[in-house]
């Protein structure tokens, strides 16, 4: 047992987490508990995760019993780095396991399983903070392979987790229609759940948005990078258009995450990308796994807002723009079709026609769709270089580097020494320039270029 980590479990809470998990108080803790570290990455600054193992039986059975625990607590230093409110977004997942998470399983009454991990304890304030959760590595589950960082996921985990999210909202959803009356949505009744955490304009004495840094060297990047693209970017970029965009991009990025006035809007993920899912796996016949099941994790950055916002934001950050080409309307359907059978199985009626929810998704949030991708996706199909597969490398200069930089200088680099990754980021700057209606031509150009004065 790590002396240091097994510091951090009370015996307390663990008795408490086996009696919500059991339903039952009569059995017997045993004192061999294995305590070690439950992920790898981003460990000690935005969240202290451990996996707790310990063994109980139930009085009068000799059945040694084994179960594994995850703890998620605050991280014993820096409860804040530059951009990022580590208590806040501690806060906003510990509300939504207390107080949405009990409304979530009384309006689905276990018709449909949870397509997130099951919760046993939770406590934010005093002693003893920590949110108390099921292993779902217990359950087979684990998270995807790191290649799929620098590749993007393929269709068959994008499918999946196009399933998982459909049901996921459809879940939520259920659980606001059997608020109390007179409550009305989530809005009104948990406000700490659906404030915006990662893309905001910081007001007076409010920490940056975490997405602020990235999305501003985004902008940067796509500048410097149109100089070695050919066409409409370095068309876009000498008309002064691109200079133009970058100056209202966040303006309108934080706009769009907003609830949408003409709805609908649902309780969202908020972060919903690669790593924030973990994939069950099964042998297809031929010795190849395949995967079968997933679940999310993580609620620290939920929102209310129109559910495109969740498909868009993992679709054009963590897929390759040749799967979305290929696919994003099939995948759009695979949500919508998940969204609706779960809505009809907790009785809770239709939320969106699959034709208004495609045409909401081209008209209205393809924009946002796209600049987060050209900001977020060169970052992440860094792989490594973005997030080491160490924890001891995700250092606290590491990560401001990522918050406040966009890791602006590896991605320049990979650029320039990586034909796959180049030909991947031209697409997304191209798609980024045309969604944002940028036409230029090169008589306009000349046109423009003729009206200037000389310096």
């Amino acid at each position: 047992m790590d002396g240091s980590l097994a510091d951090l479990i009370s015996r307390d809470v663990l008795v408490i987490s086996l009696e919500c998990f059991l339903g039952r108080t009569d059995f017997n803790l045993h004192e061999n508990v294995e305590v070690m570290k439950a992920t790898s990455n981003v460990e000690g600054f935005l969240s202290t995760v451990i996996r707790v193992k310990t063994s109980y039986n139930i009085e009068g059975e000799e059945v040694v019993n084994r179960k594994s625990l995850i703890f998620k607590m605050l991280p014993k230093e820096s409860l804040s780095l530059e951009n990022f409110n580590v208590r806040e977004a501690f806060f906003k997942e510990a509300i939504f396991f207390e107080k949405a998470l009990p409304l979530i399983k009384e309006s689905s009454a276990g018709n449909i399983k949870l397509p997130f991990p099951e919760c046993y304890y939770v406590k934010y304030e005093g002693v003893n903070q920590a949110i108390v959760m099921e292993d779902l590595a217990q359950e087979g589950f684990q998270t995807p392979d790191r290649r799929f960082l620098s590749q993007g996921l393929d269709l068959a985990h994008c499918k999946l987790t196009m399933t998982c999210l459909g049901k996921l909202h459809g879940h939520l959803i259920a659980a606001e229609k059997s608020l109390p009356h007179g409550v009305g949505t989530w809005v009104d009744a948990l406000p700490p759940l659906v404030k915006e955490g990662l893309f905001y304009v910081a007001g007076d004495g409010e920490l940056e948005a975490p997405a602020f840094g990235i999305v501003e060297n985004g902008m940067k990047m796509v500048l410097e990078l149109s100089d070695d693209i050919e066409g409409i970017p370095q068309q876009a970029k000498a008309s002064g258009m691109l200079d133009k965009i970058s100056k209202v991009l966040w303006s309108h990025v934080c706009k769009s995450v907003e609830s949408d006035p003409e709805g609908p809007n649902v309780l969202s993920h908020g972060d919903f990308w690669t790593f924030n899912l973990m994939f069950k796996y099964a042998d297809d016949g031929c010795g190849k796994q395949v995967p079968v099941d997933v679940k999310t994790i993580d609620f620290q950055l939920t929102r209310y807002c129109h559910p495109c916002l969740d498909i868009v934001f993992i679709l054009y950050s963590c897929t390759k723009k040749s799967l979305r080409d290929a696919h994003l309307e099939s995948l759009l359907s695979t949500y919508h079709e998940s969204l609706e059978e779960t809505l009809k199985n907790l009785g809770a009626g239709p939320l969106i026609s699959f034709e208004k929810l495609r045409k909401d998704l081209w008209d209205r949030y393809r924009p946002f769709a796209v600049s987060t991708g050209v900001c977020f996706a060169p970052l992440i199909l860094l792989g490594d270089d973005f997030l080491p597969p160490n924890a001891d490398d995700v250092t606290r200069e590491k990560l401001e580097e990522i918050l406040t930089t966009g890791n602006i200088a590896k991605v320049k680099e990979k650029f320039a020494s990586d034909d796959t990754y180049k030909s991947e980021v031209e697409a997304l700057i191209k798609e980024f320039i045309e969604s944002r209606g940028v036409e230029v031509s090169t008589s306009a150009l000349i046109s423009d270029s003729s009206k200037r004065k000389p310096a």
